[in-house]
């Protein structure tokens, strides 16, 4: 395999303060994701450029397909039903329990058909965070507690086990896990970014080789690494600062979509970055790499 020339190619449309969650949706050959900070979901279709920005009641951290062409979205404490035709968003679930600094980050729907969703301290501080699962009838159990920074998540290709990132630990965690029951096992350490100049990593992908594509806050870059022995296998450096997340798309799910932010950053680090907060894509197909379509999450 060859990735010499893989180059990260910032696309024509509006920058995000915080941009988070890609995710292709092949139903509309569009590009899904959220600008948290600014209030939005963008949609863009590659074929022809065109993108649209739909303003959301409040913060949107995370957007999942449903099996119906709608969409879930994750907000400060709250799940909203989308329906991208008609711009109506509906709240299904509340976690009225949360405190006030602590609020939904990252997600996705797994193998199991449930959703899996996180939370954060805002203030980065304390692990009063979790990673909770959501099931079907909209029933709410904690998988995981104590968590910071609950980020990036996905699941192996035979779906066996489940990698987890924490950002205030710095690492990749790997859990068994039990597509029936949606539960967790044993875990174990996957990938650890030993170096401050690693940055933090955030969200992830994985693609058809069965390995993880991280994006690392703080390093200006995105990597790929063997999950089964913690090895780096390839790096590429970013005109964004601060890269958020990434997820395959395109009619072949050969591009790879990455988001970042601008949020927080000063004067002289947006002059050394100046595409901080941009999406960019990068076409993989030249090195024979893809992604999988995101599962969807269902509600009864």
């Amino acid at each position: 395999m060859d990735l010499r020339e893989w180059t990260p190619i910032p696309l024509a449309v509006p920058s995000s303060l915080l941009g988070e969650g890609p995710c292709w949706d092949a139903r509309s050959a569009a590009l899904h994701w959220v600008d948290i900070v600014g209030g939005l979901i963008h949609r863009f279709e590659p074929e022809g450029g065109r993108h649209k920005a739909y303003s959301a009641p409040e913060w949107i951290s995370a957007i999942v397909p449903g099996g119906g062409g709608e969409w879930f979205a994750a907000a400060y404490h709250s799940l909203y039903r989308w329906e991208s035709v008609t711009e109506k968003f509906e709240e299904i679930l509340r976690l009225d329990d949360l405190p006030a600094h602590v609020r939904f980050n990252d997600g996705k729907a797994g193998p199991d058909g449930r959703l899996w969703l996180g939370t954060m301290d805002m203030r980065g501080e304390q692990p009063l965070g979790d990673l909770y699962r959501i099931d079907r009838d909209l029933s709410v159990s904690a998988a995981l507690r104590g968590v910071t920074c609950s980020n990036g998540l996905d699941w192996s290709l035979d779906g066996r086990e489940m990698y987890y990132i924490d950002s205030a630990v710095r690492e990749v965690r790997a859990f068994d896990f039990n597509v029936s029951r949606g539960e967790l096992g044993a875990g174990r350490t996957a990938v650890r970014l030993e170096e401050e100049t690693d940055g933090v990593p955030d969200g992830m992908t994985i693609d058809s080789e069965g390995m993880l594509w991280v994006a690392q806050w703080g390093a200006a870059r995105i990597a790929r690494w063997n999950p089964a022995n913690g090895s780096l296998l390839e790096e590429r450096r970013l005109p964004a600062l601060q890269p958020t997340s990434c997820s395959f798309g395109g009619e072949r799910l050969q591009t790879l979509y990455i988001t970042s932010a601008s949020d927080g950053l000063k004067t002289p680090e947006l002059a050394a970055y100046p595409q901080s907060g941009a999406l960019f894509a990068m076409d993989m197909g030249v090195a024979g790499l893809s992604g999988r379509q995101p599962y969807p999450f269902n509600i009864s």
